[in-house]
């Protein structure tokens, strides 16, 4: 009988946590879309960087550049 109470807990976080898991790796995990890095640019006192990264989405989508500022 217990066993019954817990499946339904055990899959909703399962569920919960899949969840989770995709839209971290989808909207944060930006290391996907450096794949080849085109110029690194330093501002003038050194406080920023801009890198430019080339993004291959495969055969059915343009090649696209990823700018990325580092402080």
């Amino acid at each position: 009988m217990k066993f019954v109470r817990k499946t339904p807990i055990i899959v909703l976080f399962l569920l919960v946590s899949l969840i989770v898991f995709s839209v971290q790796y989808t909207f944060f995990d930006w290391s996907l879309f450096k794949q080849e890095l085109i110029i690194e640019l330093t501002s003038p006192e050194g406080t920023y960087t801009i890198n430019a990264y080339v993004y291959n989405g495969g055969a059915t989508v343009n090649y696209s550049v990823l700018g990325e500022l580092v402080f």
